[in-house]
C-alpha cells in the first residue's frame, strides 16, 4: 500500500487570490463545498465496493469494519507481543503460503515454499537482542520480522538482524530482514535506514492488511485458519489504521485509504 495519498484532491478546481482588502467568509464557504463534493465522490465509490466485500464475505457476516473490534476479548489486542503472537500464528498455520508470500514477496520463492514453515520461533534472545519472529521456509531461506505499532526505539533492529543472523548460521544470501511498521512511522524509519549499508525492507500495517484481504477471498485456506484471518483483519483496520464502516467529512484522508485498500484486495495476485 501507499503511503497517504494526497491524490484525493488533484480534481478541486476550486482558486482563490488572496486579497487582504476583500477579506470575508466567503472562501471558507467554497472550500466546504469543494470538500463536500470530494466526500460525497469518495463515499459514493465506497460504498459501491463495500457491498462487493459484504457479499464476498458473507458466510462471516459481511466485511470486517461491519463490527466494532474495539471491543474483542478472545485474543489480547493491547501489547505489541500480541499482534506479533497473532502474526505468526497465521503465517505458520497457513496450508497454502498465499498470505506469505503476498506479504514478503522473496526472490527465487514459490508460494509452496511459503506454506507450513519448517521453524516459526517468537521472541528468540541472543547476545542481548531479542528478535520478534524467524521463519524458516521448506526452501532454507530464513525471515526475520521485527513488529512495530508506535515504538520509537527503531534503529535497534539492525543489531537484532546481524545478531539472528549469526545465531541461526544461516548466509546472508538466504537471510531476509522486514519490519512492520505503522505508516507514520515510515518517514522516521526511512532516515535511519538511509544511512545503513545492511538492507533491512520494510512493510506497514496497510500491506498485512492487504494481504489478509486477498488470502481470505483467494487462498482456499482452511475455514479455521481464514476466521483467525477475519479476525485479525478487522482488529488491525479498526484498532491501527483507524478505519470503520461510517466517516465523517473531515476524514477523507481515510475513507481513500479505506477505498483503496478494498479495491486493491479485490485483484487476485
Amino acid at each position: 500500500m501507499n503511503k497517504n495519498d494526497w491524490n484525493i484532491f488533484d480534481n478541486w478546481t476550486y482558486e482563490y487570490k488572496l486579497n487582504i482588502s476583500d477579506l470575508n467568509w466567503e472562501i471558507f464557504d467554497k472550500m466546504i463545498s469543494a470538500l463536500s463534493s470530494v466526500y460525497n465522490k469518495k463515499i459514493s465509490e465506497l460504498n459501491s465496493v463495500q457491498v462487493k466485500w459484504d457479499s464476498r464475505l458473507k458466510e462471516f457476516g459481511g466485511d470486517p469494519s461491519s463490527f466494532n473490534w474495539n471491543k474483542f476479548r478472545p485474543l489480547r489486542l493491547s501489547r505489541e507481543e500480541d499482534w506479533s503472537d497473532w502474526l505468526i500464528y497465521l503465517i505458520s498455520e497457513s496450508k497454502t503460503g498465499y498470505f506469505s508470500k503476498s506479504l514478503f514477496h522473496h526472490i527465487n520463492t514459490s508460494i509452496d515454499d511459503y506454506s507450513n514453515p519448517v521453524l516459526s520461533e517468537r521472541e528468540v534472545s541472543s547476545s542481548g537482542y531479542r528478535a520478534d519472529i524467524i521463519i524458516g521456509w521448506k526452501n532454507s531461506y530464513y525471515t526475520h520480522v521485527e513488529v512495530k505499532i508506535g515504538d520509537e526505539n527503531l534503529d535497534k533492529t539492525y543489531g537484532t538482524a546481524e545478531t539472528m543472523r549469526k545465531h541461526y548460521n544461516v548466509p546472508g544470501d538466504k537471510w531476509c530482514d522486514y519490519i512492520l511498521l505503522l505508516e507514520i512511522q515510515v518517514d522516521d524509519w526511512l532516515s535511519i535506514s538511509d544511512k545503513k549499508r545492511y538492507k533491512i525492507n520494510y512493510i506497514t500495517w496497510d500491506d498485512v492488511a492487504l494481504s489478509l484481504r486477498k488470502s481470505i477471498l483467494y487462498s482456499k485456506e482452511p475455514v479455521t485458519w481464514q476466521v483467525w484471518a477475519y479476525s485479525f483483519l478487522g482488529a488491525i483496520e479498526q484498532r491501527l489504521l483507524h478505519l470503520k464502516k461510517h466517516f465523517k467529512q473531515s476524514e477523507i484522508i481515510h475513507i481513500n485509504k479505506k477505498l483503496q485498500l478494498l479495491q486493491e484486495g479485490l485483484k487476485n495476485g
